[in-house]
């Protein structure tokens, strides 16, 4: 081999020996100039919202001085979530001793039963009642709060003390915030031991 045959290789290694140094010390620069960065702007939001929250805690700072600086003000009254006329379709699936499977599906545009909610519900609000075997379904009014479930089945292990009679469902569909809309017909299950 001639004598100059690694040249090339010492020449590389002397620009990567000076470079590499400059590299991890702009890396760690950069790494102390985030985290400055980051107290910075730490400090700068934890001042603005003490600054903000006493304007706002002061009665005499009104809307339109909030809007002068860009401030929006709290709205102290909750908005109220309309529900929609949309009612669920309660099915019954009894065929377990002693448990109730109810299912709770909304219609679709052209009228079949499929699962899911309505976009302006947050679950569906169950109510029963039970009965003697073969009694009709009582009104609404007199029903009782079983349980409010964001996605359907609900299952319900029911005590042997009511094997053999019936239970009616009604269901309605809750908006976030509690409003109901319309109930479901009514469905029946029968609790088999």
């Amino acid at each position: 081999l001639p004598a100059t045959f690694d040249d090339a290789f010492v020449a590389a290694r002397t620009v990567f020996g000076t470079s590499l140094p400059i590299h991890l010390a702009s890396q760690t620069t950069a790494r102390a100039n985030r985290t400055a960065k980051d107290v910075a702007r730490d400090t700068l939001e934890d001042a603005m919202r003490t600054a903000n929250g006493q304007l706002l805690a002061n009665p005499l700072f009104i809307a339109a001085l909030a809007s002068a600086m860009g401030l929006t003000l709290r709205d102290s009254v909750p908005t109220p979530s309309i529900p929609g006329a949309e009612a669920p379709v309660a099915l019954v699936d009894f065929s377990h001793p002693q448990r109730h499977t109810i299912r709770f599906l909304q219609l679709s545009d052209e009228g079949f039963a499929v699962s899911g909610k309505p976009a302006w519900a947050r679950a569906c609000r169950i109510m029963y009642a039970i009965v003697a075997s073969g009694t009709a379904p009582p009104d609404i009014e007199t029903m009782l709060y079983l349980a409010s479930d964001t996605a359907s089945p609900y299952t319900w292990d029911i005590d042997g003390d009511h094997v053999g009679k019936d239970i009616w469902y009604r269901c309605a569909w809750e908006s976030p915030t509690g409003e109901l809309g319309p109930w479901s017909d009514p469905a029946k299950g029968t609790v088999t031991g």
